[in-house]
């Protein structure tokens, strides 16, 4: 069927300068100094380097063990094994906690920089119930809130005859009374609340308490 005849067996010969044009030099030095050929059985790959002889020193790991040198890697210490740290914590300024940190000899995490409160003014505002309070360098030195306050547990009576309390979250001032819409239509009870303030009928809301 006129194929070609096949190609004759590859010989040490034919790894010569004009066959091995296009892939570089005849030889190869390896990390050892030694060179080596082409091989012209393994389509003029060079051969293997030897297997190279390393020192015998070793190199302390910080969890204590030893490891020595990989032939296989350019004699390169091998790495030494993951650590594994104590469970103990640290307490930082900021009141927070930090571990050990297995990547840097199990010594502690550094703690978050504290914020500085001199950031802040000195200034401070007083309260409605006299007390004082500074500024808050966590917060955009605004103020800190001032405490809740307890207010007296006396009540005023409206025109439409309900009552209304103190709030304490406006300097103790009564609640406002409700519009006078119909009172009529309402009676003119109160109830006790559990702080001991009495509230009365709504008359905008269908004569509910308020």
């Amino acid at each position: 069927n006129c194929e070609f005849f096949p190609c004759p067996a590859a010989k040490s010969s034919i790894c010569t300068q004009e066959t091995c044009q296009g892939i570089g030099l005849l030889h190869k030095e390896c990390p050892d100094g030694t060179h080596v050929g082409r091989d012209s059985n393994n389509n003029c790959e060079f051969f293997p380097c030897p297997s190279v002889i390393c020192t015998q020193e070793t190199k302390v790991c910080p969890d204590g063990t030893h490891v020595g040198r990989d032939s296989n890697n350019n004699c390169e210490f091998f790495p030494c094994p993951s650590v594994i740290c104590t469970k103990e914590v640290k307490q930082c300024a900021d009141g927070s906690f930090v571990g050990r940190d297995s990547n840097n000899n199990c010594e502690f995490f550094p703690c978050p920089v504290a914020k500085a409160s001199a950031f802040c003014t000195q200034e401070t505002k007083e309260c409605p119930d006299g007390t004082h309070v500074g500024r808050d360098s966590n917060n955009n030195c605004e103020f800190f809130p001032c405490p809740s306050l307890i207010c007296t547990k006396d009540a005023k009576q409206c025109a439409d005859g309900s009552f209304v309390g103190r709030d304490s979250n406006n300097n103790c001032e009564f609640f406002s009374c409700p519009d006078a819409k119909a009172s009529a239509f309402c009676t003119q009870e109160t109830k006790e609340c559990p702080d001991g303030t009495h509230v009365g009928r709504d008359s905008n809301n269908n004569c509910e308490f308020f």
